[in-house]
């Protein structure tokens, strides 16, 4: 068989998705707390957090998203309701974020437990409010939580451990489904779907998961220690 490789027309051929990657189930800890900055919409804040993994799971940095009012003891997430489109929209960011009745937040999993981040919103809640703003500046919400993470560990002095299940990175195409749903292109890389707290139940529940073959998951080394 042979290719012409020259032609008088050029032909453009979509790109094919990644190979399919099993979702991960990790154990890590907060390493690093990085710089905030203004998110490209000037709407959030945007603060990088490092996940260190432990064992043979795979590190990744995740983005919080908040505005400086959610971090004060004042604030009413239901206010979120009753504002305009925007506003209204922000109320999932809140949730996905900062804190949700059922489930776990990017936070609430950062911390590792309903205790220590009870802990976490009290200390946050006490940052002074910066000059002409409803909320703490992004200077000290990173010293904040720096100081936070650092201290928060087990009784034996190791940093408190962080249950993430990471899922293949896909980014949204311009083209629709039949139903008119937008249509993913999966990467090579992977991004973090859900925080689970680390306890010998859950890890059974993963594992439970995987092994039913119900979803293709891979549940690494979990060790809780």
């Amino acid at each position: 068989m042979s290719y012409n490789t020259e032609s008088s027309e050029s032909y453009a051929f979509g790109v094919a998705d990644a190979q399919m990657k099993p979702r991960l189930a990790c154990i890590g800890y907060v390493s690093e707390v990085g710089e905030g900055h203004i998110s490209q919409s000037g709407y959030y804040v945007v603060q990088p957090v490092r996940l260190e993994a432990l064992d043979a799971g795979q590190s990744t940095k995740v983005q919080v998203l908040y505005r400086p009012e959610w971090l004060t003891h004042t604030f009413k997430p239901k206010t979120l309701k009753d504002g305009d489109e925007q506003t209204q929209k922000s109320h999932f960011v809140y949730q996905k974020n900062i804190r949700v009745n059922s489930g776990i937040s990017v936070l609430q999993g950062l911390c590792g437990t309903d205790e220590a981040f009870g802990d976490f919103m009290n200390k946050t809640a006490r940052l002074p409010k910066a000059e002409g703003t409803e909320g703490p500046s992004i200077e000290d919400v990173q010293k904040c939580w720096t100081e936070f993470f650092d201290g928060n560990r087990n009784a034996d002095g190791t940093p408190a451990q962080v249950g993430y299940i990471l899922r293949q990175r896909r980014t949204k195409s311009d083209e629709v489904d039949e139903n008119g749903k937008p249509v993913y292109i999966l990467e090579d890389g992977y991004e973090v779907e859900s925080f689970f707290y680390v306890n010998d139940k859950t890890i059974g529940q993963l594992r439970r998961r995987a092994e039913g073959g119900t979803e293709a998951m891979l549940v690494v080394p979990l060790t809780k220690r």
